[in-house]
């Protein structure tokens, strides 16, 4: 579509699906990898989705163009926008910090493998 433009559009055009697409990827690879973090990039990705899909058929000409652009909103950027919106309502599940051990405090504060002095401390 950028080349159909004038170049002023097309480097807008390309820069709105340039972070379109880097948010998916972003989001995408964050719970394909199941690390969290990608609520914000989902709810970037949903924003800009429902922005472009607006844009287009604002500014889309009657007829073919037009046309077009109900067919790319309504296929593409309205139900992946919806997906992302969810997406970005899910918590996070990523493992949080490990549980507190169980071990004794004398154990912690020496370390695991260490050995336990056998010197007495003689208490008063």
């Amino acid at each position: 579509m950028a080349a159909t433009l004038p170049a002023s559009r097309a480097v807008a055009w390309t820069a709105l699906d340039a972070l379109e697409a880097t948010c998916l990827l972003y989001a995408g690879t964050r719970l394909a990898q199941g690390r969290g973090g990608h609520p914000p990039a989902a709810a970037g990705a949903a924003a800009l989705l429902l922005a472009d899909a607006t844009v287009d058929l604002l500014t889309a000409a009657p007829g073919a163009e037009r046309a077009l652009a109900v067919v790319m909103a309504m296929g593409a950027e309205l139900p992946l926008a919806a997906l992302c919106a969810v997406l970005a309502r899910q918590p996070c599940t990523a493992p949080g910090p490990p549980a507190p051990s169980a071990r004794p405090a004398a154990d912690r504060v020496r370390g695991p493998g260490r050995p336990r002095s056998r010197i007495r401390v003689p208490r008063y």
